[in-house]
Parts: structure tokens; C-alpha cells; sequence
């Protein structure tokens, strides 16, 4: 059975009128079939696109002088980024920036949600993911804010 999921994530990047968008679709346990699709608002057309992935919670920043995406995923714990050009499109593939493994309540957290506050700093909203329609009837989140160190070139949990 293929997952029944459309549109999981989306964010849009102001400056260049992207929107960035994740899908799960196609995917089911086996197979990561999941896409990040950038679409120009302006020009209503695909620009770009991340196959392969099935993200979850999608996050903007502006770290390390450049623009990145932010992703996490509903099959590991670990957030990816990739580089943002000034056109909105992404350049290179998706790298692991750091994990959410061993962290909160049951140290298997992936993440739902990704912000940003007004200094760059990621603001990860975590929580269980066990890959099922069933709808909890408490919803146990926990937040993470991480903190580039231009030193250590590190994103960092702010304790």
C-alpha cells in the first residue's frame, strides 16, 4: 500500500517568491520515494527538486553566510540541510547537520516542525513519529533550539 500522505511540509522564502514543499508520497516501509519540491510562485512551475526523501517539518535559515533548507525525516532522528542559491534552488545534496537521537522523553524524536527566530537559531518542535494513521490522544512535543557556533562550524543544543 502506498502512503496516503500529499503535502507533509512547506515553507516559503520570501526573498526569491519560493515555495518549498515535501510530499510523502509514493513511499511506503521499505522505500523512501518521498520528494522537496522548490516551486517558483511567480512563474507557478517546479524549479528544482530532492528526490528520494521523505522529509518532515522544513525550516529556512541564513547560517555560515549562506541560506539553507532544513529538513528532518519520519525515518531517522537526524536533520539534513541543503544550500539555497539566490534564485531559490538548490545546490549540492542534502547533508546531516546533527540528530535528535537520544533526546526527549523516549530519545527517538523525529522532527514535526522547524522554525527560526529572529538571531538564526533553529527551533526544532520533536515528537515520536511510529509511521501510523492513529491519532494520539496526548500529543507529547518537545522543543529544540540550536545555535550555529561559527567556531566549531557546529549546530549546537541550546541547553
Amino acid at each position: 500500500v502506498q502512503n496516503p500522505f500529499g503535502i507533509i511540509g512547506m515553507i516559503l522564502l520570501c526573498e526569491t517568491n519560493t515555495l518549498y514543499v515535501s510530499t510523502l508520497s509514493g513511499s511506503d516501509r521499505q522505500h523512501e520515494r518521498g520528494a522537496v519540491y522548490a516551486i517558483d510562485i511567480s512563474a507557478k512551475k517546479i524549479i528544482d527538486k530532492i528526490t528520494a526523501t521523505d522529509a518532515m517539518g522544513l525550516g529556512i535559515t541564513y547560517a555560515a553566510g549562506k541560506r539553507q533548507l532544513f529538513f528532518g525525516t519520519g525515518r531517522s532522528s537526524d536533520i539534513f540541510s541543503v544550500a539555497l542559491n539566490r534564485k531559490g534552488k538548490f545546490t549540492g545534496s542534502p547533508k546531516k547537520e546533527f540528530s535528535l537521537l537520544g533526546l526527549g522523553p523516549y530519545g527517538d524524536d523525529k522532527v514535526r516542525r522547524i522554525r527560526t527566530d529572529q538571531y538564526g537559531n533553529l527551533i526544532m518542535h520533536g515528537m515520536s513519529f511510529d509511521f501510523n494513521l492513529i491519532p494520539q490522544r496526548e500529543k507529547k512535543e518537545t522543543l529544540y533550539n540550536f545555535y550555529y557556533d561559527a567556531e566549531s562550524k557546529k549546530w549546537i543544543l541550546k541547553l
